[in-house]
């Protein structure tokens, strides 16, 4: 019986020898050629995923501003909507979706507005007499809404300015009307007369008297007194032992 011979495989021994003949630069190439297609298409996806929730966002923002919503909420509801779009796990758009996040929506809208009336009135500062603890009076004070200097009177940008933007459309909506266009909110009205009317220090419309001071404080007058124990009314649910206090 004849002796089988086997031959050994060829292995590395030096930069100039191969791996069972074949190419170690071929191996390379090909790995790093499957490895880019693999980055290629997983950009792709992103890239894909990305488009999408930009598509998406714009569908939600523009479905939110049809429903009517944004005009019940306040400052503060808007900027957690928006906020929440800008997350990468937005709900996909589609007709479930829709019809579950606006039910919802629907559902709440009592809780959202009063809570938006809420904030308005805790945001008041109680150092002044004329802002009650307990309800809204017939005036408010609200402190840094205006500034002052040498070529006169200017609106402040920030919280004071949304929450008067936020207590006009309260306003409009308990009496039944529909809410301005915030190209022309009380904030804007306002700014313009203050612009155009640099040393004056009174503006006045259908639902405010608003006088303001060169300290940046602004006393603003409610003209619809009936409104006013409308807000009061939700203060009262949202605060029962306040009733003995506004009584």
């Amino acid at each position: 019986m004849s002796e089988l011979t086997l031959t050994d495989p060829e292995v590395l021994t030096g930069h100039t020898d191969v791996i069972c003949s074949t190419s170690i630069e071929r191996i390379v190439t090909g790995r790093n050629a499957a490895l880019a297609q693999i980055e290629a298409l997983i950009q792709q996806l992103d890239d894909i995923s990305t488009l999408t929730r930009s598509i998406d966002r714009d569908v939600w923002r523009d479905l939110m501003k049809r429903s009517g919503m944004l005009s019940i909420m306040d400052a503060q509801a808007r900027a957690e909507w928006y906020n929440s779009l800008e997350k990468d796990d937005i709900p996909a758009v589609s007709e479930e979706n829709i019809l579950s996040t606006f039910k919802q929506l629907h559902l709440n809208k009592g809780e959202v507005f009063e809570r938006g009336v809420i904030n308005v009135f805790k945001g008041l500062s109680w150092d002044y007499k004329s802002n009650s603890p307990c309800k809204f009076g017939k005036k408010i004070i609200v402190n840094g809404l205006v500034k002052c200097d040498r070529w006169g009177f200017g609106l402040n940008w920030g919280w004071q300015r949304d929450r008067l933007a936020d207590l006009e459309r309260m306003l409009y909506l308990l009496d039944g009307k529909p809410v301005p266009d915030n190209r022309a909110d009380i904030t804007r009205r306002l700014g313009v007369h203050i612009h155009e009317n640099r040393h004056s220090k009174r503006y006045e419309d259908e639902m405010f008297a608003i006088k303001y001071f060169q300290k940046g404080t602004a006393h603003i007058v409610f003209k619809r007194p009936e409104l006013v124990y409308k807000l009061n009314d939700i203060i009262a649910r949202h605060y029962p032992r306040m009733l003995a206090c506004v009584n």
